[in-house]
């Protein structure tokens, strides 16, 4: 895969982002993605390009309290905003404090 026109943070560089396995191989700062073959091409059109975000502080409220949060409708809404990862709080109905409620809140 292969990001043109990417804009990153740093300086505001204006970049091709080339992605091989599902890992940043190289960021061409001459915004030169040409000399790479790669049918997948993304055009940034000049936004910010970030990596994604982990946020270590959620409540999904699963299990016990779903109709403020659940999992599904949680992951969805962090996914829109760039969260790629997060931790969620123990407070839940039972509290997941223990080995045995960490594992059924998994299944």
């Amino acid at each position: 895969m292969i990001i043109k026109n990417a804009k990153i943070i740093e300086n505001n560089n204006i970049v091709a982002i080339i992605i091989e396995n599902e890992k940043i191989k190289k960021i061409d700062f001459d915004n030169n993605f040409q000399q790479y073959k790669d049918d997948d091409l993304i055009d940034a059109n000049y936004n910010y390009v970030i990596a994604g975000i982990i946020d270590p502080h959620v409540h999904m409220r699963d299990p016990g309290l779903t109709q403020k949060e659940d999992f599904n409708s949680g992951s969805k809404a962090a996914a829109k905003g760039g969260v790629t990862s997060f931790l969620d709080m123990p407070n839940t109905i039972p509290n997941t404090i223990t080995k045995e409620n960490l594992i059924s809140k998994k299944i």
